[in-house]
């Protein structure tokens, strides 16, 4: 059997309309998922949504925001009683700017938390319940590099936001393993999405001179291992920040 297969699996994945959420949702189905993709967007979202249904892939479309509790609570019930299961959730729903951290204010802080930090706590909390009942899941966050040695062009909110995120999950990998349940980080750095939007030309080209493997991220390539510590491949694999960063960082 190949541990890589999802044939069956329910996932729900956030921030799915674009990017790396959608990059995912691909992988996924391309692997067998039945999916749930949630995120903010209703129009994109139900865009994305058709693409994957008229490959033949099983799709709830369930528009939310990852800072509603009672909303995302409710989101994972419709999930629920549709495929009865919850195995496979992906925290891909974030949010980054830029502000130096002299002229930072309370509230673009608190909305940093809350989406990037909250938004991972309550769609966590609401797949519990079915997880533990079955014995089973994996969750997987997308933090960020900057989590782990924080950020140096102005976005200290942001890196405070991803390494709480990592903190988070590894509490939930120590809590909930004896229920079989797995929890696990990316930390990706440079990533060509619409959250770069922001970098000039010049910036990206030295920071990309300063990867070894010489180039910017792909979301394929954060998908990619995002679906490994998915599947049952990583079985034995939890608590873990898996750096995919073309070795910018090596640790």
């Amino acid at each position: 059997m190949d541990a890589f297969k999802m044939d069956g699996k329910v996932a729900l994945i956030t921030g799915a309309r674009r990017g790396i959420g959608l990059t995912i949702a691909r992988t996924f189905a391309n692997n067998g998922a039945r999916l749930a993709l949630i995120d903010l967007n209703s129009g994109e979202l139900e865009e994305a949504a058709e693409e994957l249904v008229s490959n033949g892939v099983e799709v709830l479309a369930l528009p939310g925001d990852v800072t509603n509790s009672e909303g995302i609570k409710s989101i994972t019930e419709q999930v629920i009683k549709k495929w009865g299961k919850a195995d496979i959730l992906v925290n891909a729903a974030g949010i980054h700017d830029h502000v130096q951290i002299e002229s930072l204010t309370t509230a673009k802080f608190k909305k940093m938390l809350d989406v990037n930090i909250m938004g991972v706590f309550h769609c966590t909390q609401a797949v519990l319940p079915y997880m533990i009942q079955q014995k089973s899941g994996s969750i997987v966050s997308v933090a960020s590099l900057a989590g782990l040695r924080g950020h140096p062009t102005g976005a200290s909110h942001y890196a405070a936001s991803k390494g709480a995120v990592i903190s988070f999950m590894r509490s939930v990998a120590r809590e909930m393993g004896e229920y079989g349940i797995r929890a696990n980080c990316v930390a990706p750095g440079m990533v060509d999405t619409a959250m770069i939007e922001g970098y000039t030309k010049e910036e990206r080209e030295n920071y990309a001179r300063s990867i070894p493997l010489g180039r910017i991220g792909k979301p394929e390539d954060i998908a990619d291992v995002i679906h490994f510590l998915s599947s049952d491949a990583s079985s034995y694999v939890t608590g873990q920040v898996l750096n995919v960063c073309g070795g910018v960082l090596m640790a």
